[in-house]
């Protein structure tokens, strides 16, 4: 399972912080499920709105399983902010690959920007 911190950023590369006081929400579509990002019980990183400075936390991305698997999560991730009543795409269709050769050891890729391994 890996926390992924995203930043947002506009169409030229700059960040998107919350200057106006409308909250920023962080939303996704993965598999069946299409709702907010956070907050996630358990995990403090994760929230409902993304922080001041424009940052935000996926948590928890990944599988974990007592045995060995391979390849176990493959579904599409889209990832979105509300600004207002306003949905913007931040992250196109990302799919995520996991692998286990044995129990507590493991690998998560999305073969671009997050690789993590234990």
């Amino acid at each position: 399972m890996v926390d992924i911190k995203y930043q947002l950023k506009n169409v030229n590369g700059q960040v998107v912080a919350t200057q106006t006081g409308i909250p920023m929400t962080p939303y996704e579509d993965v598999g069946s499920y299409h709702g907010n990002i956070g907050p996630v019980s358990g995990y403090p990183t994760s929230g409902e709105y993304a922080a001041d400075d424009g940052t935000f936390h996926d948590v928890p991305v990944g599988l974990c399983a007592n045995f060995a698997f391979s390849n176990s999560l493959t579904s599409a991730q889209v990832i979105s902010v509300y600004i207002g009543n306003n949905l913007y795409q931040v992250r196109g269709s990302t799919r995520f690959t996991v692998s286990g050769p044995s129990a507590g050891h493991g690998s998560i890729t999305n073969g671009s920007d997050v690789s993590k391994s234990r």
